[in-house]
Parts: C-alpha cells; structure tokens; sequence
C-alpha cells in the first residue's frame, strides 16, 4: 500500500492547552490537524520515542514533553517539526505508520551570548514493514527546521545566525564519529571544535556567518543543566541522527544520530 507523508511544523511554548500548525506550501499537510491540544502531541512524541529511544516510561515522557511544550522558563521550545506517513484510509494523525520528529529549542547553552536554535529529541519511528514504501521523514524534518528558523524565526529574533545541535561522545548507539559525518554531509553542519568538552561534541550550520562571532562567548561557563543528550547531536536519537535532549527542569535532550534516520 502506498504510504503518504503529512509534515509540518507546530508552534509550542505559547499556549497552555493547543499547540498551533504552521504549514508550509512545500510540503504536504493534510493528515495534519491545524489545532492539536499539546497533551495529545506529547503523548505522539512520546510514543514515537518508545521505539527509536527504546524508551518505555511513555506516562513520563509524555509528562515531560507536555512541560516542555508548555508556556513558561528562559529556554523553551518553540516548536515540534514533525513528519509522519499514512497509508490510503488514514483519518487521523494517530493512525500515522512511519515519522520523524525533532524539537526546536532556543537556548544559549553557555556558550553564546545570544539564545541560538538548538536541535533536539530528533526521533524516527517506524511501524511499518514494507520499507520500500516508506519514505525518510527525518530529512523532511531537517528541511523543514531549516525553513522555519530562516523564514519565521529570523524575523522574530534579529540575533539568530544559525542552528546547532551536540552529539555525544560516547552514545549508546552507533558512534560520534559517524554521526559528525553524517551531519555535516547530510545538513551542512561544521563541527565548532573550541566548545567541545569531555560529553559533546557540538555542531553548527550557520545562515549569517559574518554576524556569528559576536554571539560567541568562549569565556561563558557552559551550562549542562539545560540540556543533556543521549545520541549525538541536540536531540536524543536510537536511529541515525535523532537527539534527546535533558534539561535541568523541562527536557531531556536527546542529541541528533540515530541510525534509523
């Protein structure tokens, strides 16, 4: 059966209850409802998570993410960039069989001086076997970070001159090395080598390189309580490329390299 892909990217951290669709023309979208109520995307994200995190607390997480989603602390999530395919009779976004998912945080991570898009809880869940129908929504997903930081972000936040990601050292899965060359091949993402630490390894792709040095601040006490990553990148990923992120009080991040992507 063929397999159809809804993507787009939902606006969070404004509202208590919904999180709001901001579709993009480029993409298709009409699995995609255009209001979600915020527990429900959590529990959809935590969901997903359970197979490309072997993450089984699904209650937990979906509370975790529902903080994370949610109005409220100095480095919130701004968005859900979610991909998901449908096969033909598909009538909601539940009944999705295959996606990607990332979060978009914006964060200084105590290496810059102005908050920067980070990349995280990047995440491919598959429940389909067919793979030669099945599509790879985690680049759709890439795609789109890249177009709604650079056409809606941007014009919110003068500051912003890039979007980065970390991937850890020694991840569970796969290995730093072949998740830095999988995102700098794939995405475009350089390797910033004067923050590396003993955890990460923290990657840039930059859309305004002459406005970048000014936001850099070598000498900032880089902070872990925001942020901490279980595959490489900014997101937590069991799949090429997917990151979950940990933070001190609302996410935990999961850094972006996964195998699965």
């Amino acid at each position: 059966m063929t397999v159809s892909y809804s993507s787009g990217v939902y606006i969070v951290g404004t509202s208590k209850k919904n999180a709001m669709l901001k579709a993009y023309s480029d993409f298709d979208n009409h699995m995609l409802p255009k209001k979600i109520a915020i527990i429900e995307l959590a529990a959809i994200v935590a969901g997903m998570q359970k197979k490309c995190f072997d993450d089984n607390n699904i209650e937990k997480n979906t509370e975790r993410l529902h903080d994370m989603f949610s109005p409220g602390g100095g480095e919130k999530t701004v968005a859900v960039v979610i991909s998901l395919g449908f096969l033909d009779g598909a009538t909601s976004i539940q009944d999705f069989v295959d996606g990607g998912v990332a979060t978009i945080q914006m964060s200084n991570q105590g290496i810059f001086k102005i908050q920067q898009p980070w990349i995280n809880e990047v995440c491919r869940a598959k429940n389909y076997s067919d793979e030669k129908h099945l599509l790879k929504p985690v680049e759709s997903v890439m795609h789109l970070i890249d177009k709604h930081i650079l056409t809606f972000l941007t014009s919110k936040r003068k500051g912003i001159n890039g979007v980065y990601l970390y991937v850890e050292k020694k991840p569970k899965l796969g290995n730093a090395s072949g998740l830095l060359t999988y995102y700098h091949d794939k995405y475009g993402y350089d390797e910033l080598t004067e923050f590396t630490d003993d955890e990460y390894h923290y990657m840039g792709k930059l859309y305004k390189p002459k406005s970048a040095s000014p936001t850099r601040s070598k000498s900032s006490t880089r902070s872990k309580s925001s942020t901490r990553s279980n595959s490489s990148g900014s997101t937590r990923s069991n799949s090429s490329g997917s990151t979950r992120k940990r933070s001190t009080s609302s996410t935990r991040k999961r850094s972006a390299g996964s195998s699965n992507l």
